[in-house]
């Protein structure tokens, strides 16, 4: 993938129907949409593209999450052509890259995160068929998943009427747009759905970042 800048300016915001949701943060022009289509066009040709599996009970549940993913991490342990895992590898490095400095300026934004060593899952790229894809209300911080603290959405295409990332308790939809960046807590706090996309399938890459559990320092005994 092409390592230039985006041509067009990052363009920022909070959303929020009933006043500000400082804890939602969205960016526009984050990567550009040729980069997003050739991503789209190497998920479609990927062998490794699987359905999606609810995160709890590992299994597919059609009537909760409708999807296709690919793990990229996945890819690059099992890929034994050297191109195309080199092809892979640019991906990983190239969504790190670009992804980086706005997870860093959340985290300085919200000083309480400061001195905590965060590691991030893995990306995954998400097909969600259009009439048919969702996700139901959920949150990304479960008893399998407890160290989950914020999540990335990065939008790879644009979806006129519908697949919006709904987060009911707040009053807050974020539409897919090519090259659109969310990020938000992974906590009880925040539900959210995948609504269905209406008008043509939607493409995303999300990821997490985790708490890195530190070793507990044992106090002295007395002697």
């Amino acid at each position: 993938m092409p390592r230039e800048l985006p041509a067009k300016p990052r363009r920022s915001y909070h959303l929020g129907m009933m006043g500000d949701d400082r804890f939602i943060r969205v960016h526009d022009n984050v990567v550009p949409r040729d980069e997003c289509r050739e991503l789209i066009e190497m998920f479609r040709h990927s062998p490794y593209v699987r359905p999606g599996q609810t995160q709890d009970a590992d299994r597919v549940d059609k009537s909760f999450k409708v999807c296709d993913e690919l793990f990229i991490n996945e890819v690059l342990a099992v890929e034994q052509r050297p191109a195309e895992r080199k092809r892979w590898q640019a991906v990983d490095d190239r969504l790190f890259e670009v992804l980086d400095p706005l997870v860093s300026a959340y985290n300085h934004e919200h000083r309480h995160l400061y001195n905590q060593e965060l590691a991030a899952e893995g990306f995954r790229i998400k097909r969600y068929p259009k009439g048919l894809g969702r996700f139901g209300d959920h949150i990304d911080a479960t008893p399998t998943t407890p160290t989950r603290v914020f999540a990335l959405i990065l939008y790879l295409n644009d979806v006129a009427d519908g697949g919006e990332t709904e987060y009911p308790v707040q009053g807050v939809k974020v539409a897919p747009r090519a090259g659109r960046f969310a990020i938000f807590p992974c906590t009880w706090t925040y539900p959210h759905r995948g609504c269905t996309p209406l008008s043509n399938d939607k493409f995303i890459i999300n990821n997490f970042l985790c708490l890195v559990p530190r070793q507990a320092t044992a106090a002295p005994r007395p002697g």
